[in-house]
């Protein structure tokens, strides 16, 4: 995917309020992108679907989690 389209992909993300999380793993030029098609938000209890999670260090409780 090109620059100006992953800027327009999140913009739109971002401007329609929908979640996304964006990162490159260490010593990769690649970016991983999650967008959220639906405004839904999503939790986890299991740490044992496929998608991007976003939980602190001390998980007690659900997390929350863009499905892949």
């Amino acid at each position: 995917m090109n620059y100006k389209l992953l800027i327009s992909k999140i913009s739109g993300q971002y401007k329609k309020d929908l979640p996304f999380a964006i990162f490159s793993f260490p010593e990769s030029n690649r970016l991983v992108a999650f967008l959220q098609k639906s405004e839904q938000l999503h939790t986890v209890d299991n740490l044992t679907e496929n998608g991007f999670v976003f939980a602190p260090f001390d998980y007690k409780d659900s997390s929350f989690f863009i499905p892949e």
